[in-house]
């Protein structure tokens, strides 16, 4: 146990230390712009305390990004938003010049945002009277940098600015003083992202003999926490219907959660107007969420999988299209080829797109194998016009498999346990995750574990991908059966959709 969680603090400080799009080019998938808010795909929310009290304003919001050239790129974001009574009226528009930096050698992307251009008008009714709030000064810089692993990417991201506002002109003034933080993942089966911030306001305003407001000034301190997820669950539907085809199938469904919490301290208003006495303390809560989007997955009809112990984890990979079976039989005791397994585990990382994508932001430098075979196989027994041969070239390019010789991947050869395992880690990004590595893997046959498998070996045991067998024996080089594959990937698929969420979490609910 006390491996375990030094494996998974180690991933957790990897998070800290390096959020964003998990397909390049890189930026934070959750958040419209660094105003606080949050949105579903008809609504978005944010909170205002400009005027001292909490007022919660919605509306809608466009996001227009550039395409990085050069290094660079322009964003606008603009907003219309107001409360539910319209008394308060916000029209927004913002432009952030982002500079794009790789660092190829660390395989990382940092992304450094200023506000070039601004404009903000608040509109408050109270009864016959009317304040106008103006945006006349903006000061703000964002950077974040991210971690690119073949299946995740995380994301830590710094942030923060001052704002000031006039009130009707020369009435007055606000200042809001804010920062902010935020570290996310995302993989193909899910995404967490969590900021907090702090915001101090300041507010002097001159007496109004006309609207009946004396000179006053008041100070308030809010502190932030928005969270957003994106979830991918399957799950098995079986028919009720006796005299049916087929006994049931599995059901995808993704959905988008998002929250945020504003803990205020604020004064005690009186028609725009602080008291002499106590503070108006407490909190503002919104969640939205996304209507989830479902979709049926292919029907599996294999006639050898009715009692096999590894049923449920072949047939969700199979109606996913992770595997693929040869007419209405898998042979799940067959031996797994290491071509096949290449296949599987790129399809699960949807790893072709990945690489594209990258190729796409001028980030071929990011892999560690970007080849330059101009189109033509990267190995003399895979011929690139081969069904799935995008799979095996996309692994290479991302380190995760490799070849057994000079030009030669041996795609028909039995793929061992040790080769299979040390692919899953590399996928996940933590072949060095093991910082404190004891130089054994606990298995009772760790010394004909293989040097080069021994690390991703001890990390996969760690993280719950791999068990041994009963005796305690790891077997390194047996040969791996369609089935025990399955299972593999099975682990890492849900290692990928709830056990990093859980951990992700866990850690950063205090960073």
């Amino acid at each position: 146990m006390k491996k375990l969680q030094k494996i998974k603090i180690f991933l957790g400080m990897n998070l800290i230390l390096a959020l964003a799009l998990f397909l390049f080019p890189i930026r934070a998938f959750a958040l419209p712009g660094y105003e606080g808010g949050i949105k579903n795909e008809v609504e978005y929310a944010e909170p205002l305390f400009l005027t001292g009290e909490p007022v919660l304003l919605k509306g809608k919001v466009t996001i227009t990004e550039g395409r990085v050239k050069n290094g660079k790129r322009q964003d606008r974001i603009s907003y219309s938003l107001s409360d539910e009574q319209k008394n308060v009226q916000l029209s927004r528009s913002l432009t952030f010049d982002v500079t794009v930096r790789e660092i190829k050698e660390e395989r990382q992307v940092i992304e450094d945002a200023v506000l070039s251009r601004f404009s903000e008008n608040i509109t408050v009714k109270r009864g016959k009277t009317q304040d106008r709030y103006s945006l006349v000064s903006y000061s703000f810089s964002s950077s974040q940098v991210t971690d690119i692993t073949p299946s995740v990417d995380y994301t830590s991201l710094n942030f923060g600015g001052r704002k000031v506002y006039s009130i009707n002109r020369d009435e007055g003034e606000v200042v809001v003083e804010f920062s902010s933080k935020g570290v996310e993942y995302k993989s193909p089966f899910g995404g967490v992202e969590i900021r907090k911030g702090t915001y101090l306001i300041t507010c002097s305003r001159k007496e109004n003999s006309k609207q009946n407001i004396p000179a006053h000034s008041w100070d308030a301190k809010i502190g932030s926490e928005i969270y957003r997820e994106i979830t991918r669950d399957l799950s098995y539907i079986k028919n009720d219907p006796k005299l049916i085809s087929f006994e049931g199938g599995f059901l995808e469904e993704t959905r988008e959660f998002s929250r945020m919490k504003y803990d205020y301290d604020l004064p005690r208003m009186k028609d725009g107007v602080p008291l002499s006495s106590g503070r108006n303390s407490g909190a503002m809560e919104k969640t939205l969420e996304t209507s989830p989007v479902s979709k049926r997955m292919q029907i599996v009809k294999a006639a050898d999988l009715k009692n096999h112990w590894a049923k449920e984890d072949v047939e969700k990979l199979l109606s996913l299209g992770i595997l693929v079976q040869t007419g209405n039989y898998f042979y799940p005791e067959g031996y797994e080829k290491r071509g096949n397994f290449a296949k599987a585990l790129g399809r699960l990382m949807d790893s072709p797109s990945r690489v594209s994508k990258i190729l796409e932001g001028s980030g071929a430098g990011l892999l560690k194998n970007p080849g330059t075979n101009d189109g033509k196989s990267l190995y003399d027994d895979v011929s690139e016009k081969e069904n799935g041969y995008e799979y095996i070239e996309s692994l290479y390019r991302f380190g995760v498999m490799e070849g057994t010789a000079y030009r030669l991947f041996s795609p028909d050869k039995t793929l061992t346990r040790a080769e299979a395992v040390t692919s899953l880690v590399r996928a996940l990004g933590l072949m060095n995750a093991a910082g404190e590595y004891p130089g054994s893997t606990g298995f009772l046959d760790d010394d004909s574990i293989p040097s080069w498998a021994k690390r991703a070996v001890f990390a996969a045991k760690e993280l719950g991908l791999v068990k041994g067998d009963r005796a305690g024996f790891f077997r390194p080089f047996d040969p791996l059966t369609k089935a025990e594959s399955a299972v593999l990937l099975s682990r890492f698929l849900s290692y990928l959709k709830d056990d990093i969420k859980k951990d992700f979490i866990k850690r950063s609910l205090s960073f």
